[in-house]
């Protein structure tokens, strides 16, 4: 016997239906709207800092020596920006968690990384954000690297190497 048309429709209708559900999904959409930003000043972007060679015999017991001052400077900051935050990071030194592993081949040695105010930004994130005034849209923060003899005998005599990673925030 011949089934009436509405029959077939709704049939059809309901394999769609189960077909559609068993194919859906869900997804999240997320994002940030910011203030603004400002753009690295050139050369600030991968600097690169070198420390002048320094006596292994002569560095002093856990305090810094041997540093060298530098700048991170950041301008075209938008109207909007009124701080820029600098979080650094980086590997903490074994037994010393507030400076930066040294990654080269001399012992009982790490870098020390100062801003200009003589606080050590901590590799272990415990002291480790600057704030500065953005003016006339600019930003400077003013830091200074140097070697640490470690609570070692004595320092041994090689190559020091660190990293410290920079993000900025802004407010």
């Amino acid at each position: 016997m011949p089934v009436p048309f509405p029959s077939r429709a709704l049939a059809l209708g309901g394999l769609l239906t189960a077909a559609t559900a068993a194919h859906g999904t869900d997804f999240n959409v997320s994002g940030e709207v910011m203030i603004g930003t400002c753009d690295w000043s050139m050369g600030d972007a991968d600097r690169q800092v070198v420390l002048d060679p320094v006596g292994a015999s002569v560095l002093p017991v856990a305090r810094g020596s041997g540093y060298v001052s530098f700048e991170l400077n950041l301008h075209n900051c938008t109207d909007a920006v009124r701080k820029a935050v600098f979080g650094f990071s980086g590997s903490p030194a074994p037994g010393a968690p507030t400076l930066l592993r040294n990654g080269g081949d001399a012992t009982g040695v790490a870098v020390v990384l100062e801003s200009d105010d003589g606080r050590i930004i901590a590799a272990d994130g415990s002291d480790s954000e600057r704030v500065v005034t953005v003016s006339g849209q600019r930003a400077r923060l003013r830091l200074r690297a140097g070697y640490w003899r470690l609570g070692a005998p004595s320092a041994g005599v090689g190559s020091v190497a660190a990293t410290a990673v920079v993000t900025l925030r802004y407010e």
